[in-house]
């Protein structure tokens, strides 16, 4: 059965494959993904079961992501956590890196120190809504992706406030829930397997909710 995440970009997709050349623009954006899947904005996009098939929907959920971010719409902050993530099972694991008032800096600056409070929760199969949530406990520096800065004047910093709440993403994920995080909840921690960072992403505007873009 499908979730909440796969039916939206499945009735997106059986929509946008009706025109030609968005069609063709989604067969392009499925194949950038598919040349470099590991790569981190890809990993922190989507990291699918290995050996399973993709369902074709959830490249429109791929495109509308690679297109926010180009765009300007997200911003992002890695965090050094200088570990790989484990099997969603291990809880304690995941726990004792995250949870409680944890010191890291910034892949991007290291200068930067960053305080998280991670709680982990058993958000273990393919429908749940996330494994837990990540908080900010100082303010962090995020930034935009360089190709949406084409004039220099325009910073690409943005200062977002301790306090702030992202739903944690551990593992496996789909486009389509870290889409859906992006428009509804306006952020989302992902921390893919093979990566010792984790990486916050948030939705620079509302307008994101409204987005559609080849």
């Amino acid at each position: 059965m499908s979730t909440l995440h796969e039916q939206m970009v499945e009735h997106a997709w059986d929509k946008a494959s009706l025109d030609f050349d968005y069609h063709r623009a989604i067969v392009s954006h499925r194949e950038t993904f598919l040349a470099d899947p590991h790569s981190d904005v890809h990993a922190a996009i989507a990291q699918y079961w290995f050996g399973r098939p993709i369902p074709v929907a959830q490249f429109w959920a791929i495109a509308q992501l690679r297109s926010l971010w180009r765009e300007g719409l997200i911003s992002y902050c890695n965090i050094n956590l200088g570990e790989e993530p484990s099997s969603n099972r291990d809880l304690e694991r995941h726990r004792s890196l995250l949870q409680g008032e944890q010191q890291y800096v910034s892949r991007d600056d290291p200068n930067e120190v960053i305080w998280i409070d991670g709680h982990v929760e058993n958000g273990t199969g393919s429908g749940a809504d996330d494994d837990g949530i990540l908080t900010l406990l100082s303010d962090v520096k995020f930034e935009l992706c360089a190709d949406a800065l084409p004039d220099s004047k325009i910073s690409s910093v943005r200062h977002v406030p301790s306090g702030s709440r992202f739903p944690l993403e551990i593992g496996y994920t789909a486009a389509s829930r870290t889409y859906l995080h992006l428009i509804q909840e306006r952020g989302v921690a992902r921390w893919p397997y093979g990566k010792t960072s984790l990486t916050l992403m948030r939705a620079e505007s509302w307008l994101a909710r409204e987005h559609v873009q080849s």
